[in-house]
């Protein structure tokens, strides 16, 4: 697997597919305007380049991806990420959140418990997006705006829903 090095970091070259438009519909240009925008996010992100990040992608649907995965301990968090980007110039948005079979003590490669702001994935969008102080600001803000409905969310899914469905859960 390829590398590159970032700050004294190591990461993985990651491979972005186009899932539609579907290719055939798309010309060149447009394939190659989708990459360098993705890649110019990716490097955006793995440098911690917050002016760059803000300017390319919905700076809040990525912290909001990173702490709903966060709180579900998603140890496939990031594994495959979801984004789109609305319309000419629209930034890139994280979303719709997705694939949660290996969260909430489901999963067999993730740790039982944690106590910082890091999903136990190897992805290293999240890996950066937990150690970089701009982007973990932002992600308590929202955390804090949204806590007590957070809170009732766990405590209906924990108190409520799961000792009336023990079977199926």
């Amino acid at each position: 697997c390829p590398v590159f090095h970032i700050k004294g970091r190591t990461f993985p070259v990651k491979t972005y597919y186009t899932k539609t438009p579907e290719l055939d519909y798309c010309t060149d240009e447009q394939v190659e305007f989708i990459s360098d925008y993705v890649n110019n996010a990716n490097y955006s992100i793995l440098t911690q380049d917050w002016e760059k990040f803000n300017e390319l992608c919905d700076v809040e649907s990525f912290a909001k991806h990173f702490i709903v995965n966060t709180i579900l301990n998603n140890g496939d968090a990031g594994f495959q990420i979801y984004m789109y980007k609305k319309e000419d110039g629209g930034k890139l948005y994280a979303g719709p959140l997705w694939d949660f079979d290996q969260s909430a003590a489901a999963s067999t490669h993730c740790g039982e418990s944690y106590s910082s702001w890091y999903t136990g994935t190897q992805n290293p969008w999240f890996d950066s997006f937990s150690h970089w102080p701009e982007f973990l600001k932002l992600a308590k803000s929202i955390y804090m705006e949204n806590h007590s409905d957070i809170e009732h969310i766990i405590s209906y899914y924990t108190s409520d829903l799961y000792p009336a469905n023990t079977y199926d859960f």
